[in-house]
Protein backbone atom coordinates (compact mmCIF):
# COMPACT_ATOMS: atom_id res chain seq x y z
CA UNK A 1 0.00 0.00 0.00
CA UNK A 2 1.64 3.46 -0.81
CA UNK A 3 0.50 4.82 2.66
CA UNK A 4 1.82 3.22 5.46
CA UNK A 5 -0.23 3.39 8.64
CA UNK A 6 1.41 2.53 12.11
CA UNK A 7 -0.19 4.09 15.41
CA UNK A 8 2.65 5.76 18.18
CA UNK A 9 3.10 6.39 21.88
CA UNK A 10 0.93 3.34 22.64
CA UNK A 11 -1.83 4.74 20.74
CA UNK A 12 -2.13 8.41 21.15
CA UNK A 13 -0.10 9.02 18.11
CA UNK A 14 -1.11 7.93 14.40
CA UNK A 15 1.81 7.97 11.33
CA UNK A 16 1.32 7.96 7.84
CA UNK A 17 4.34 7.62 5.39
CA UNK A 18 3.38 8.09 1.55
CA UNK A 19 5.84 6.01 -0.55
CA UNK A 20 5.56 5.93 -4.81
CA UNK A 21 2.36 7.06 -6.46
CA UNK A 22 -0.57 7.81 -4.24
CA UNK A 23 -4.12 7.77 -5.54
CA UNK A 24 -7.40 9.39 -3.78
CA UNK A 25 -8.43 6.51 -3.29
CA UNK A 26 -4.96 5.23 -1.11
CA UNK A 27 -5.87 8.16 0.73
CA UNK A 28 -9.83 6.85 1.43
CA UNK A 29 -8.32 3.51 2.21
CA UNK A 30 -5.71 4.87 4.64
CA UNK A 31 -8.70 6.93 6.37
CA UNK A 32 -11.04 4.33 6.29
CA UNK A 33 -8.20 2.10 8.20
CA UNK A 34 -7.10 4.94 10.86
CA UNK A 35 -10.69 5.90 11.76
CA UNK A 36 -11.43 1.96 12.37
CA UNK A 37 -12.14 0.52 15.11
CA UNK A 38 -13.24 3.55 17.07
CA UNK A 39 -12.15 2.60 20.02
CA UNK A 40 -9.10 3.06 18.83
CA UNK A 41 -9.40 5.95 17.01
CA UNK A 42 -10.95 7.39 20.64
CA UNK A 43 -7.24 7.08 21.87
CA UNK A 44 -5.47 9.40 18.77
CA UNK A 45 -4.22 12.38 19.99
CA UNK A 46 -1.97 13.30 17.07
CA UNK A 47 -1.50 12.27 13.40
CA UNK A 48 2.18 12.96 11.72
CA UNK A 49 1.50 12.63 7.47
CA UNK A 50 4.55 12.69 6.05
CA UNK A 51 3.95 12.97 2.20
CA UNK A 52 7.83 13.70 1.48
CA UNK A 53 8.52 10.32 -0.34
CA UNK A 54 5.31 10.61 -2.64
CA UNK A 55 6.72 10.84 -6.49
CA UNK A 56 3.23 11.45 -7.38
CA UNK A 57 -0.15 11.42 -7.19
CA UNK A 58 -3.47 11.15 -8.75
CA UNK A 59 -6.30 13.01 -6.74
CA UNK A 60 -8.90 14.77 -7.70
CA UNK A 61 -10.87 17.59 -6.08
CA UNK A 62 -13.88 15.48 -5.11
CA UNK A 63 -10.95 12.70 -3.35
CA UNK A 64 -9.64 15.50 -1.39
CA UNK A 65 -13.16 16.24 -0.13
CA UNK A 66 -14.55 13.26 0.41
CA UNK A 67 -10.87 12.75 2.58
CA UNK A 68 -12.21 15.77 4.25
CA UNK A 69 -15.73 14.34 4.84
CA UNK A 70 -14.02 10.92 6.42
CA UNK A 71 -11.68 13.78 8.89
CA UNK A 72 -15.14 15.24 9.71
CA UNK A 73 -16.69 11.87 10.95
CA UNK A 74 -12.85 10.73 12.86
CA UNK A 75 -13.02 14.63 14.32
CA UNK A 76 -16.07 13.68 16.51
CA UNK A 77 -14.78 10.25 17.78
CA UNK A 78 -11.00 12.01 18.85
CA UNK A 79 -12.01 15.73 19.07
CA UNK A 80 -8.87 17.08 20.45
CA UNK A 81 -6.53 15.32 17.65
CA UNK A 82 -3.52 17.74 16.01
CA UNK A 83 -3.02 16.89 12.26
CA UNK A 84 0.64 18.10 10.82
CA UNK A 85 1.21 17.27 7.58
CA UNK A 86 4.21 17.57 5.58
CA UNK A 87 4.81 18.06 2.13
CA UNK A 88 8.00 19.25 0.83
CA UNK A 89 7.47 19.80 -2.91
CA UNK A 90 4.98 22.01 -4.24
CA UNK A 91 2.45 20.30 -5.26
CA UNK A 92 2.03 18.16 -2.45
CA UNK A 93 2.08 21.34 -0.20
CA UNK A 94 -0.68 22.62 -2.58
CA UNK A 95 -2.64 19.32 -2.22
CA UNK A 96 -2.32 19.46 1.39
CA UNK A 97 -3.27 23.34 1.78
CA UNK A 98 -6.14 22.18 -0.21
CA UNK A 99 -7.26 19.54 2.37
CA UNK A 100 -6.31 21.99 5.28
CA UNK A 101 -9.08 24.42 3.88
CA UNK A 102 -11.40 21.50 3.62
CA UNK A 103 -11.04 20.40 6.86
CA UNK A 104 -10.86 24.59 8.90
CA UNK A 105 -13.52 24.49 11.08
CA UNK A 106 -13.46 20.58 12.49
CA UNK A 107 -12.39 20.53 16.31
CA UNK A 108 -8.70 19.37 15.37
CA UNK A 109 -5.82 21.62 15.15
CA UNK A 110 -3.82 21.38 11.29
CA UNK A 111 -0.75 22.81 10.24
CA UNK A 112 0.96 22.22 7.00
CA UNK A 113 4.84 21.58 6.94
CA UNK A 114 7.75 21.29 5.06
CA UNK A 115 9.75 19.48 6.95
CA UNK A 116 9.49 16.45 9.21
CA UNK A 117 11.14 17.96 11.86
CA UNK A 118 9.14 21.31 12.09
CA UNK A 119 5.86 19.11 12.41
CA UNK A 120 7.03 16.93 14.96
CA UNK A 121 8.14 19.92 17.18
CA UNK A 122 4.83 21.66 16.29
CA UNK A 123 2.99 17.84 17.88
CA UNK A 124 5.51 18.17 20.47
CA UNK A 125 4.49 21.40 21.68
CA UNK A 126 0.84 21.02 21.68
CA UNK A 127 0.77 17.29 22.76
CA UNK A 128 3.82 17.00 24.98
CA UNK A 129 5.54 14.16 23.34
CA UNK A 130 6.07 12.63 19.97
CA UNK A 131 7.08 8.67 19.80
CA UNK A 132 10.68 9.46 17.96
CA UNK A 133 10.97 5.54 18.18
CA UNK A 134 8.44 4.89 15.99
CA UNK A 135 8.50 7.34 13.63
CA UNK A 136 9.19 6.48 10.42
CA UNK A 137 11.07 9.01 9.03
CA UNK A 138 13.06 12.64 10.71
CA UNK A 139 14.04 12.75 15.00
CA UNK A 140 12.95 15.04 17.45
Amino acid sequence: MPIDVRYLDDGIGVSWLGRGIVTGQDLIDASEETFAPEERLKQVRYALVDLTQIEGVSISPADIRKKATLDGRASSVAPNAVVALVAAEDLMFGLARIWDAYVDGLSWETMVFRSVAEAESWIQERVGRVSADDLPTGSI
